[in-house]
């Protein structure tokens, strides 16, 4: 066999030598799969052959020594087990009594019996279980007989087999391998070396010659003849490609030159392009470092980079306005400075081509030139000789333009794309701007909220006065900085006589009012700076003195209740008198002895309860 020219180092191995070598290991598989199949099949034959013997030497001398063990003719059963070892297959016997006697017999020496120990198992697959039953009593077993295959001889028989199945099989195996093999050889390789010559032998100038077989017609075509068509295709295609290139090369010569200065203008544009994307950047940083509020500078920063960039005269961005069915200028470079400015700058909807408006497909782009069209509305509203303006689009909708006035850019041009860049950053400002509005808004209503509800939270609803959660905060305070400074702190607690009755009397409405027109009396009293007023729940008031000595809370509580008295409202039902009337206990801190505010505050309720048994007067805690 030929071997073929090769560029590359690498040896030449016949192809037809591995498919032998392929065949031949493919053949030992198979040979050594049926060779284990067919011996696991002749070992399960055999094991049923001496399982057959053992049950037959078994039931040979079931009765008699069924007898001989009934009759305790212990010589006799030695004789039968003797028996026993002379069958073929038979290589150990066991006979257990119901007494537990055990007689043993083998037909190999007693060390071997001791080795092969471990294989007397009861439950040996190579082994058959006889019980004897008494000749007199078939409901009586007298013992139990146990045969064990003869393994040596077993395994004999078996090696013999297996040799024998091994040889058949691999022979077999060997001349199916060597049949492909030489099948393969005579049909495909000798072909393929054929083809390698006759394709090692093609140049680069004599492409065209076709790839033949040398085998006689057929009425049929296969892999073979299939391989030659696709190969002789191939060639004649790579034939036309050749002339192709050379026609491709005459043309490549000729656009090499135009190729350095297309390069040069796409490197200019792509200058430009980053110029404009760092102008971008700057942009949208100032909107992320925008402090709260200046949205709208921002925006006008923007729109004032736009303009420069693009020579505008002018850098409007509209929005469009629902109720006024048009565009107004949210945002201007340079700023609009009257309000007038912004009316007349107004674009309806009558203004705009209602074409380019319905069409969602494709963002709005306008742009007028007075030399090519002195009616365009749009050039008065300008006061310019050229604009343009382009949508702004949040999700395909329309919702501003932007509008360069003094630049009039077609959305052919090479600075189209960069114009439709700037209307999506002018969406994001407006969207940006929108956001911020909203978020102050948001936390100007919050702060209100807050400060109401901080209110709410330490005022009662009904009287306005301070409730018990914010007397129960100041009251600490004030305590551990009377401990701290030993200055005096006083307490008075107040609350209104009989004023039960006075709700059943007049009803819980008029309660209420009674309780807020005292309320109203009692913060007339107590404005000074430390001094809190707050009512505890139902009629109860208590009012917190810093700096208060006792004869100074005793004057108070005196004014605390003839303020109410004076008040004058009236209480038919009352036992004290004929309007309202509240009692007040009185107590002052003692240091050393009150250790804290809790203890304090006892004290005045004590007093209190001493206040309450006159009514209508103030009484000092002891």
């Amino acid at each position: 066999m030929t071997q073929p020219v090769s560029s590359t180092a690498k040896p030449f191995r016949p192809l037809s030598r591995r498919v032998v070598a392929w065949a031949l290991f493919y053949s030992t598989l198979v040979t050594v799969a049926m060779t284990a199949i067919l011996i696991a099949i002749d070992y399960q034959e055999e094991r049923r052959d001496a399982i057959d013997q053992l049950r037959f030497a078994a039931a040979s001398y079931r009765k008699s020594l069924a007898n001989s063990l009934w009759d305790l003719d212990m010589a006799a059963v030695r004789l039968q087990m003797d028996g026993l070892a002379s069958f073929p297959m038979v290589g150990h016997a066991v006979l257990t009594t119901t007494i537990g006697t055990n007689v043993h017999t083998h037909k190999r020496n007693a060390a071997m019996f001791r080795n092969h120990a471990a294989e007397h198992d009861p439950v040996d697959p190579l082994s058959w279980r006889e019980t004897l039953i008494s000749p007199y009593n078939p409901d009586l077993v007298v013992g139990h007989l146990h045969l064990y295959v003869d393994r040596p001889a077993f395994l004999s028989r078996i090696e013999t087999s297996a040799l024998r199945i091994l040889a058949g099989e691999a022979f077999k195996g060997l001349v199916l391998g060597l049949l492909i093999a030489w099948l393969i050889a005579r049909l495909v390789t000798r072909h393929l070396s054929h083809m390698a010559r006759q394709v090692a032998s093609l140049r680069p100038t004599a492409l065209g010659q076709a790839l033949t077989l040398q085998r006689h017609a057929r009425r049929h075509v296969d892999e073979l003849d299939q391989l030659c068509g696709a190969f002789n295709a191939l060639n004649g295609q790579l034939v036309e490609y050749i002339d192709n290139q050379r026609v491709l090369e005459e043309e490549l010569r000729n656009h090499r030159d135009r190729l350095s200065d297309m390069v040069g203008e796409r490197t200019r544009s792509l200058e430009r392009l980053r110029g404009f994307h760092g102008l971008i950047i700057r942009v949208l940083t100032r909107f992320i470092n925008l402090p709260p509020g200046h949205a709208n500078e921002a925006v006008d920063h923007g729109l004032s980079a736009f303009g420069d960039y693009f020579g505008a005269r002018r850098c409007l961005l509209y929005t469009y306005d629902m109720e006024a069915r048009g565009f107004g200028v949210a945002n201007a470079w340079p700023p609009l400075a009257v309000d007038g400015s912004l009316r007349e700058m107004f674009i309806a909807d009558d203004v705009l081509p209602r074409r380019m408006l319905a069409d969602r497909r494709s963002r709005v782009w306008l742009y007028g030139e007075k030399a090519a069209n002195a009616d365009d509305p749009l050039l008065a509203l300008f006061g310019c000789d050229a604009y343009t303006a382009v949508g702004v689009e949040v999700k395909g909708n329309t919702i501003g333009l932007l509008c360069l006035v003094g630049r009039a850019i077609t959305q052919e041009s090479e600075s189209a794309t960069l114009v439709e860049l700037a209307a999506r950053v002018s969406a994001n400002m407006l969207d940006h701007k929108a956001a911020q509005m909203t978020l102050l808004d948001t936390q100007q209503a919050l702060q209100k909220a807050n400060r109401e509800l901080h209110s709410l939270s330490r005022h009662d609803a009904l009287t306005g006065l301070a409730n018990r959660r914010h007397f129960d905060e100041m009251k600490d305070v004030e305590f551990r900085r009377a401990m701290r400074a030993e200055t005096p702190l006083s307490v008075l607690m107040c609350d209104i006589d009989e004023f039960k009755r006075y709700n059943d009397t007049y009803g819980h409405a008029q309660g209420d009012r009674c309780l807020q027109a005292i309320a109203d009396k009692l913060a007339l009293l107590f404005n000074r700076a430390g001094e809190l007023l707050a009512r505890l729940g139902g009629e109860e008031f208590v009012v917190l003195l810093p700096n208060t000595t006792p004869e100074q809370a005793h004057v108070l509580a005196e004014r605390m209740r003839e303020a109410v008295w004076e008040a004058a409202i009236p209480h038919e039902s009352s036992h004290v008198a004929d309007r309202v009337t509240v009692s007040v206990g009185i107590a002052s801190l003692k240091h050393g002895l009150h250790q804290d505010f809790d203890s304090l505050l006892q004290d005045a309720d004590l007093a209190l309860y001493r206040a309450k048994n006159g009514r209508n007067r103030s009484v000092l805690a002891e």
